[in-house]
């Protein structure tokens, strides 16, 4: 054989967004990067950084919710416990 092919040893595809370690998808953000023109050109790095960049907000947006979300919920009870009774 010349070694072209798949033999034994097929190796199973990693996706950008896994070896850089994000949940947001690198592949697609690069597509529409490279569909939006927004530029001629590009860079490898350019669609990982933005992915890095939209799940950090996300991941803050989300942790802002939740901690009013749970700021509301003490304060919903606060007011509705008066000693023994509820008001």
């Amino acid at each position: 054989m010349s070694g072209r092919g798949k033999g034994k040893s097929a190796k199973k595809a990693v996706s950008r967004s896994s070896k850089a370690g994000l949940q947001f998808p690198v592949g697609r953000l690069a597509r529409y990067l490279k569909k939006g023109r927004y530029a001629q050109r590009i860079g490898a790095g350019a669609p990982v950084y933005l992915a890095a960049v939209l799940e950090y907000l996300a991941a803050e947006v989300s942790y802002a919710s939740v901690g009013q979300l749970v700021l509301s919920i003490l304060d919903h009870n606060r007011r509705e416990w008066c000693g023994h009774v509820l008001v």
